[in-house]
């Protein structure tokens, strides 16, 4: 299952309507935490630049923890910390 795909939000991000990509992964958790004991939600991915703050606009939405899994392949320890 996914919230949506990246197509949809490119396209979505283009007309100026990224509000409505939060709105359809809302959603579509509800649908889910209705039927479901547990969802396990991977998050954005793809664009360093605007991964962090819409996961963390996910997870509020949501009232979710975040936890966040990152590599530091190719990176110095000041990037890291």
């Amino acid at each position: 299952m996914y919230g949506c795909t990246q197509k949809e939000v490119e396209s979505l991000i283009a007309s100026g309507e990224s509000d409505e990509i939060l709105r359809k992964i809302v959603h579509k958790y509800k649908n889910l935490e209705d039927t479901h004991a547990f969802v396990l939600i991977e998050g954005v991915t793809g664009n360093e630049d605007i991964d962090f703050d819409f996961n963390l606009k996910i997870a509020h939405a949501i009232n979710a923890p975040l936890y966040l899994f990152s590599s530091a392949k190719s990176k110095s320890e000041e990037m890291v910390m």
